[in-house]
C-alpha cells in the first residue's frame, strides 16, 4: 500500500497492482481529512 499527499488534507491510497488474463488493475481511493470541529451526520 502506498499513500501520496495531494495537499494538506487530501491523500491518495493505492492498495496494490493485480493482473489476470491480460488485464492489470490498481485499486486506488482518495481521502479528505476533515477538521475535528466538522461533523458528518448526527452530532456526537
Amino acid at each position: 500500500m502506498t499513500a501520496r499527499a495531494m495537499d494538506d488534507q487530501n491523500y491518495v491510497l493505492t492498495l496494490s497492482q493485480f493482473g489476470n488474463f491480460g488485464f492489470e488493475i490498481e485499486p486506488t481511493t482518495a481521502l479528505k481529512l476533515l477538521p475535528k470541529k466538522i461533523f458528518i451526520g448526527s452530532k456526537p
